[in-house]
């Protein structure tokens, strides 16, 4: 994604009416902030269902990796 379109899409207001899943996948594996901030943080924290620190957006594939492991953790439990 571009800059102009990371801006464009900011400027949709996408998020408006996505879940907190939604907005929280799409945004942490996009480089590109196209959601406001404190929106995009909410979202993650509802994921991971714990408070997410400024920092640790600087490790994205962090937070993913801590959201594939509570799928698992979530899924062996259904079992």
């Amino acid at each position: 994604m571009t800059k102009e379109q990371a801006v464009a899409l900011y400027d949709s207001q996408w998020w408006i009416g996505k879940s907190d899943k939604e907005i929280a996948l799409f945004q942490i594996n996009e480089p590109l902030l196209c959601t406001p901030f404190s929106v995009f943080q909410k979202a993650v924290e509802t994921l991971l269902d714990r408070p997410v620190f400024t920092h640790e957006f600087a490790e994205p594939q962090s937070l993913i990796n801590e959201y594939e492991r509570k799928l698992l953790k979530e899924s062996s439990y259904a079992e």
